[in-house]
């Protein structure tokens, strides 16, 4: 399974949460410039698009454009070819094109998958024929048949930099 969670327990007003692959899992604060609800709907939408869909992503914090950084948030990209997805975490960029960053137009800033140059960490799963998506009141889940870590495949993403 790959889950995404929120915990009960808030730190300093921020939902704490974690991205979980079996007994690989990863924790993550996400703003609460974002509802809880909000964040959920798009994990929702992001697993139930990678079933049909080679890309995707899980936003799992966003602060708004505000900010000095040259991003305004943190994402889990998932990548598909066949049964397998692979996912791997990034900055969100502002703007991409000209075009600003929100929870509506999520979809249209997912980068194509590009294997180069750079060593990048990816988490692996593979996912049954007809997998479904499951949530409850803090969780969204994908069903997955196996999973598997690679220490450093070879990536390339060249608006992260």
């Amino acid at each position: 399974m790959l889950c995404v969670n929120f915990e009960t327990a808030m730190v300093n007003q921020e939902f704490k949460g974690f991205i979980q692959t079996d007994d690989f899992y990863e924790s993550f604060i996400s703003s609460t410039f974002i509802s809880k609800d909000k964040y959920m709907k798009q994990w929702k939408e992001g697993m139930e698009l990678i079933k049909f869909e080679d890309k995707s992503m899980i936003i799992v914090d966003y602060y708004g454009h505000d900010n000095k950084f040259e991003f305004c948030g943190v994402w889990w990209l998932l990548y598909k070819t066949k049964q397998k997805i692979m996912i791997l975490n990034g900055w969100i960029p502002k703007t991409i094109n000209g075009e600003k960053f929100s929870f509506d137009n999520w979809k249209n800033f997912i980068p194509e998958r590009y294997s180069g140059r750079k060593e990048i960490d990816e988490w692996v799963i593979i996912l049954p024929p007809k997998p479904k998506v499951k949530q409850d009141s803090d969780k969204v889940c994908l069903e997955a048949l196996s999973q598997r870590r690679w220490p450093r495949p070879r990536g390339y993403y060249p608006f992260i930099e």
